[in-house]
């Protein structure tokens, strides 16, 4: 943050979109293998946030290889807050030493958890259609 609040330009600054998409990919991918996110409530917007992250990224990729870019927007901006809030309230509920599991964090953590869903596949879809328009312009 620090570093992005001056723009300077070292390594961390191009790098810290895959950053936070791998410790959102991480946390999630942990909290499912020691089997924190219930298969109900949890598991199934978790995957839906572990599939986009991954695709969008190869995506962006492949589009920058024929100098295009696309900008992020300031709603994949909040995506990835709202994710990372989820992530964190997932590890404060599910920790004993933070407020000893109460059910309201619970509950708040489940609502952010598919409200990122939701946004994270908003954004994804936002991007393959500003990508569509990347290669339409390249063929034309």
């Amino acid at each position: 943050l620090h570093v992005r609040s001056r723009r300077q330009r070292q390594m961390c600054i191009r790098d810290s979109p895959i950053a936070d998409k791998l410790l959102v990919i991480s946390v999630l991918l942990a909290l499912a293998s020691d089997h924190m996110l219930s298969y109900d409530f949890a598991f199934i917007p978790a995957l839906a946030i572990v599939l986009r992250e991954i695709f969008i990224s190869g995506l962006r990729e492949n589009i920058a290889s024929y100098n295009f870019s696309i900008n992020v927007s300031n709603l994949a901006k909040w995506k990835t807050t709202i994710q990372l809030v989820a992530c964190g309230s997932f590890l404060v509920w599910r920790s004993e030493q933070f407020l000893y599991q109460i059910d309201v964090i619970a509950w708040i953590s489940h609502i952010l958890l598919w409200l990122a869903a939701l946004i994270t596949i908003i954004t994804g879809l936002e991007y393959i259609l500003k990508a569509r328009s990347c290669f339409k312009e390249q063929n034309n």
